[in-house]
């Protein structure tokens, strides 16, 4: 699917139900106060300690008594977070590829390795593998695997 789509039907099932803002609200707000707190801590930038921790409040605040005035915003910010996540999912599988089963794949053809026996050999009659037989058991049946 093209990612308009995606983000468009993903948005559309998002949970807004007055639970949902409560917790969008307080994550919000402990995630905030966190920040705030660790850039007082390390920086001490006291404007951006109040303005980062005002914010958690208001967040705070918001998701327990003003639910309806979060929802525009919970909405915006979950489309960002769909759109960072089709492109980084789409990296991640991206750099998987390239960086190990590429290079892995090329090092079985150097040292021609054919792992799923796909090799054709024009001298044999069949491709079938004996198995050894064994004796038959009702008791197999329930068990397939």
């Amino acid at each position: 699917m093209s990612l308009i789509n995606d983000i468009r039907t993903s948005i559309r099932n998002l949970d807004r139900s007055d639970k949902a803002m409560t917790k969008f609200g307080l994550t919000m707000a402990i995630a905030l106060i966190i920040l705030g707190t660790v850039v007082f801590i390390y920086n001490s930038f006291t404007v951006t300690f109040f303005i980062t921790v005002g914010l958690g409040l208001l967040f705070l605040m918001s998701g327990f008594l003003f639910k309806p005035l979060l929802r525009p915003i919970y909405v915006i910010w979950m489309g960002i977070a769909l759109v960072l996540g089709w492109f980084i999912s789409r990296i991640i599988l991206a750099v998987l590829f390239y960086f190990v089963f590429m290079p892995i794949g090329i090092i079985m053809k150097i040292i021609n390795k054919d792992v799923l026996n796909r090799k054709l050999e024009p001298g044999k009659t069949s491709y079938w593998i004996k198995r050894p037989e064994k004796a038959f058991d009702i008791n197999r049946y329930q068990r397939q695997f």
